[in-house]
């Protein structure tokens, strides 16, 4: 290419800068609310700088005859986490903008193996008419065009990594080292497949779980699923209100840091949906008297008082419940404290060991200072 036509596109180029961030600004306000149902680790925009479009003009191998000839001025890339997300956002693009299908690419089909971070899909999509005439351009940028790729974060990180070490083909690596690549591209492809049949697994696991809750079947073992369902149980849901009514707060049906039940219910023995199902109903009428005596011990260990709840979230009964699983543990007193120093030590409560042990000895104290529940 002539030095005179590089100097003409470069300066086509500087005209179009402010049509260019309006175009990124436009792009990915449709994007965002596009692709919101999709999981999506990010969406960004860049206008191709003017150092790199003076190296793509320079290349020997294509002739450009003006700036719309180059498809990629501005480029916008979608991360997606699964490799069905992807498809998902190709389908919601080609629906909404304006796809040039000549020039549009899908490189996942033939790319060569050791090129897994290159197996994304690229869309060349035209600039919208109206922006163009809301920008007063000529006709010479009627043909405007923008690229999207779409990929993988696993792709998305391959690729990352490949260009910091400056790898562009497989002709510039020793066989030794291609092989290499080929294997590492192998894995991550797995990786990127396995991480979808995941997903399903525990989509598919999550209804499974929560139809068994329904069902009344006790043997279920309890995580997260099997907890988020119980939540919302006609016996979880009437602990909850008479505790709410009681502490004189409201219920609200953010869960209490589900994670955390967990971790405490597994403490004291309830690890399955059956044993949580039976110490709950057992112990409900308790659980009332038993948040006074909670709070009284919480605001002497922690300076936790009632007063600086503002809400009662669904699930807050279970923190009840285990706690007066210790509580109510049989044996003599110094087991009772081993025992609570222990539980107090599991839920980082206390930084150390003896700390955890003088929050025990309260915690017991408090039993026997209280009238015994029955």
């Amino acid at each position: 290419m002539s030095a005179s036509r590089q100097r003409a596109i470069m300066a086509q180029f500087e005209e179009a800068q402010p049509l260019l961030e309006a175009l990124k600004t436009h792009v990915c306000a449709q994007l965002e609310p596009l692709l919101a149902p999709i999981a999506t680790q990010s969406i960004t925009a860049r206008v191709k700088a003017a150092q790199s479009i003076q190296g793509k003009l320079a290349r020997p191998e294509k002739t450009y005859q003006s700036l719309t000839d180059l498809t990629d001025l501005l480029g916008v890339r979608v991360i997606t986490y699964f490799e069905d997300g992807v498809d998902e956002v190709a389908r919601r693009i080609e629906a909404s903008l304006d796809v040039d299908l000549t020039h549009t690419i899908d490189k996942r089909a033939f790319e060569a193996l050791d090129r897994f971070g290159y197996r994304s899909l690229h869309y060349i999509c035209h600039a919208p008419p109206e922006l163009l005439d809301e920008h007063g351009q000529g006709e010479e940028l009627r043909g405007l065009r923008f690229e999207i790729q779409v990929r993988t974060i696993l792709q998305h990180a391959w690729a990352e990594i490949e260009h910091d070490m400056g790898y562009k083909s497989s002709t510039e690596l020793p066989a030794v080292l291609r092989r290499r690549f080929s294997r590492l591209a192998g894995l991550l492809e797995l990786a990127d497949e396995e991480f979808v049949a995941i997903r399903k697994a525990l989509d598919l696991h999550q209804e499974e779980v929560q139809a068994k809750v329904v069902q009344g079947q006790e043997r279920i073992p309890l995580d997260l699923h099997a907890l988020r369902s119980f939540l919302s149980s006609p016996l979880m849901i009437r602990v909850d209100e008479a505790l709410a009514q009681h502490l004189g707060l409201a219920l609200i049906p953010e869960p209490f840091y589900p994670d955390y039940l967990l971790h405490m219910l597994s403490l004291v023995g309830l690890d399955h949906v059956g044993a949580l199902h039976k110490a709950l109903d057992a112990h409900q009428g308790e659980l009332a008297a038993f948040s006074d005596i909670y709070f009284e011990f919480s605001q002497t260990a922690w300076g936790l008082a009632l007063d600086d709840l503002d809400a009662f979230r669904t699930g807050y009964g279970l923190l009840f419940l285990a706690h007066l699983q210790v509580f109510l543990a049989p044996g003599l007193d110094v087991e009772r404290v081993a025992r609570a120093t222990e539980f107090f030590l599991a839920l980082d409560e206390a930084t150390d060991a003896g700390q955890a042990r003088v929050l025990a000895a309260q915690f017991c104290r408090h039993r026997q200072e209280q009238i015994p529940l029955s």
